[in-house]
């Protein structure tokens, strides 16, 4: 399993952890960019779980003491 943070067009940042190596994430996201006008994580992130049955968004939450 890989983990992964990453930017969209807008500028937010999110985490996601995948089956797949950075090599196929760069592939998958090449292939989205094409198909789509407008990169956002939100839509990327609907299009990786077609792909990838371990795809999954991880929340990472700050914690002070």
């Amino acid at each position: 399993m890989f983990y992964y943070k990453i930017y969209d067009d807008c500028g937010n940042l999110n985490y996601f952890k995948s089956s797949l190596s950075y090599k196929d994430i760069v592939k998958c996201i090449e292939e989205f960019k094409t198909n789509n006008d407008e990169y956002l994580n939100t839509t990327f992130f609907e299009y990786m779980k077609t792909l990838d049955k371990d795809f999954q968004e991880i929340e990472i939450n700050e914690i002070f003491y």
